[in-house]
């Protein structure tokens, strides 16, 4: 299938923005580890998705959750560090320690535990394909081509390496390369179907949404698990205004992925989107399910407000703004959504409060992307590198920042302030 050019920076905008909500890699959960269903599952969000794979059942009971609204994985984490003590070569067991730890929150920790194996010469795809994954998650994008790149090296011919390559590259702002991974990858295994979910992910832009329906609908008929297929084409459809096949559509994903909370998520927001506000009762119980399954999801949280303060229950949709902020404080909007929602409720001062306080952040947050898009041009300025880091640990981010700083000193082991910082940091 051929596409016509693309505008890069509308790819760019329209994945990161999907990305942000988590729903760009429900195809994450599925590119590697499918093909062999002995792998751990490598990736936050893949667990989070809970989406079928060749050895689980389609429908599995939510993880328990620590009081702060992650999965506990405290006696899992420590149940293999205990193995990995006692056989420090056992790949398997060092990428599920990584996928957990980067679950909890702890990127830098997990950095660290696949980049021990890599210094002490092991040189196993299964390490680069996670140590990518990883970057993938923490927005490290360039750091993710290199290490995807390292595991095509080793596994030449293996397409699920490309798919990923591939990823990596359109959420960097390169779809040229993006493409020419995915391709590749369909040329290595034209049956391998998730090759057509990450064009489909490619070609969501508005100038090119028929093509994403195209490659979804290959994707679909290729794949044992049509599930992210349906969530995808959802997403479309809601870009596109087209409201009810968008419903229609992401009903078809929650009877085939029910314990996806990015699924319920995003047919919540076809069910708020569409117009005359028929449909709010029914969105808002969609926000309620995906939050079920995942109760840190911020956007959720956030989402359910505003549907909340659309039908005036001004009490309810403060409680998910605070939510929402609770998960997510670096997010200035959700802090002037709740100051607004406060001044309509009759909490005047408080709200103004929140309004203030929400300039700031909202300032960061528009440096976080600005930078963000420069990176995208620049993927080697380690001075870029560095204020990126220095944004997040302003907003708290102290995990995200240390990555940045670390990817600073990759690419510039000299750099003036950024040792100094990464050990300023607190843990």
């Amino acid at each position: 299938m051929v596409t016509p050019p693309a505008n890069r920076r509308d790819i760019v905008l329209r994945l990161r923005w999907i990305l942000g909500i988590g729903l760009l890699l429900i195809v994450a959960s599925l590119l590697y580890n499918r093909y062999d269903a002995t792998r751990p599952v490598l990736t936050r969000r893949a667990v989070e998705a809970s989406a079928p794979s060749t050895s689980a059942a389609p429908s599995q009971q939510p993880a328990p959750v620590s009081p702060a609204g992650r999965p506990d994985l405290s006696q899992p984490i420590a149940e293999l560090r205990a193995k990995l003590q006692q056989n420090p070569k056992d790949v398997t067991v060092r990428t599920r320690l990584a996928s957990l730890l980067d679950m909890q929150g702890n990127g830098s920790d997990a950095e660290d535990v696949i980049r021990e194996a890599l210094q002490q010469g092991q040189r196993h795809p299964d390490l680069y394909h996670a140590l990518g994954v990883l970057y993938v998650n923490n927005g490290l994008y360039r750091p993710a081509v290199a290490a995807f790149a390292q595991e095509i090296r080793l596994r030449p011919k293996h397409a699920p390496a490309y798919v990923q390559l591939g990823s990596a590259y359109a959420y960097g702002g390169n779809p040229r390369e993006a493409e020419r991974a995915y391709l590749k990858a369909q040329r290595l295994d034209p049956s391998y179907p998730d090759t057509y979910l990450g064009l489909a992910f490619l070609n969501n832009t508005s100038d090119r949404y028929p093509y994403a329906v195209k490659y979804i609908n290959e994707y679909i008929r290729r794949s044992k698990y049509p599930g992210p297929g349906y969530a995808l084409l959802c997403r479309v459809y809601i870009n596109m205004n087209l409201h009810d096949r968008a419903i229609e559509a992401g009903k078809k994903a929650i009877r085939l992925v029910p314990d996806n909370p990015n699924v319920w998520y995003t047919l919540g927001q076809a069910l708020f989107y569409k117009p005359g506000g028929a449909h709010l009762e029914q969105a808002a119980s969609a926000f309620v399910e995906a939050i079920r399954r995942k109760p840190d999801f911020g956007h959720a949280h956030f989402e359910l407000a505003s549907v909340l303060a659309r039908m005036g229950r001004w009490k309810a949709a403060i409680a998910e703004y605070r939510e929402a902020i609770r998960y997510e404080p670096w997010q200035g909007r959700y802090h002037y959504q709740l100051g607004r929602a406060l001044i309509q409720a009759g909490q005047k001062e408080e709200g103004q409060q929140r309004v203030a306080q929400a300039q700031q952040l909202i300032r960061l947050n528009q440096m976080e992307a600005r930078l963000l898009d420069k990176i995208t041009v620049s993927p080697q300025d380690p001075q870029l590198r560095y204020e990126l880091a220095q944004v997040y640990q302003q907003l708290g981010r102290y995990d995200v920042a240390r990555l940045w700083y670390n990817a600073t000193l990759d690419v510039a082991p000299d750099h003036p302030g950024a040792r100094q910082a990464l050990n300023a940091l607190p843990r």
